[in-house]
């Protein structure tokens, strides 16, 4: 089993990570993470709020597909 220091990344790996909200000051505290599929959630812990967008639908660059 490998342990910490001889682990590698693999290839178009992807992880969660939550960005500051476009247009969001720091004293709102809203965040937003943007999924593989156009998927988007944004939080709010001190105002204690959510939302979710839920699609289904890879971005043509993303799936390799050009559009003319």
């Amino acid at each position: 089993m490998a342990d910490a220091t001889t682990l590698a990344v693999a290839p178009n790996s992807r992880g969660l990570f939550w960005h500051p909200a476009p247009g969001a000051t720091a004293e709102q505290d809203v965040w937003v993470r943007y999924g593989f599929t156009g998927t988007g959630m944004w939080i709010s812990p001190t105002k204690n709020r959510w939302a979710v967008l839920a699609v289904n639908s890879p971005s043509c660059e993303a799936a390799g597909q050009v559009v003319s």
